[in-house]
């Protein structure tokens, strides 16, 4: 949260001018037209509350979006091997090259995901990598009681680590990339 506030703070708030990506035909279209596009008004519509546009809003939210998917799965990295070897006894090696197995599940997923890309829209699949995430957690928190085995534990770090993380996070950097387009 400091880390967030700190970025609010320091950064320095510059009006955007918001123009989607056009084709020749369209561009020559639209420097005759004398209104411009809807997208382009609706991305430069000020929202009051923060005095940014739709845009500038929607750039914020995939940035606090991508910090707190990255804090889950940092967090779980860190305490599944502090887990792995107070509850099962297995050794941070081995926890290791479990990670690893699922980190290679997650880059044929990657490589992978231009044909997934099409099946789903971007939306649906930051929507999705969050399900991922929130699966992978929800299996392994305890609620009390006390019923983890390992392989729940597995599983939770396969959502987590293989699907999860994989499918997020080139979501939401694809989605930030669009949102922002060539700008810096």
């Amino acid at each position: 949260l400091v880390e967030l506030g700190l970025i609010i703070c320091c950064l320095k708030h510059e009006r955007r001018q918001v123009m989607p990506k056009l084709t020749k035909k369209i561009s020559s279209r639209l420097k005759e037209a004398s209104e411009p596009p809807a997208a382009v008004v609706l991305g430069q519509q000020k929202v009051t509350v923060l005095d940014m546009s739709v845009v500038d809003l929607t750039i914020w939210g995939i940035v606090i979006l991508n910090i707190i998917s990255k804090g889950a799965l940092s967090t779980y990295e860190t305490l599944g091997v502090k887990l792995a070897a107070e509850v099962f006894g297995i050794d941070s090696t081995t926890v290791g090259l479990t990670i690893g197995g699922c980190g290679v599940v997650g880059v044929i997923l990657l490589l992978n995901f231009k044909h997934i890309s099409t099946c789903f829209t971007d939306a649906q699949l930051v929507v999705g990598g969050q399900l991922f995430f929130a699966t992978g957690i929800a299996i392994l928190t305890d609620y009390g009681n006390e019923n983890m085995n390992l392989a729940k534990f597995l599983t939770g770090f396969f959502f987590i680590f293989a699907l999860g993380f994989p499918v997020n996070d080139a979501s939401i950097v694809g989605l930030f990339s669009k949102v922002c387009g060539n700008k810096p």
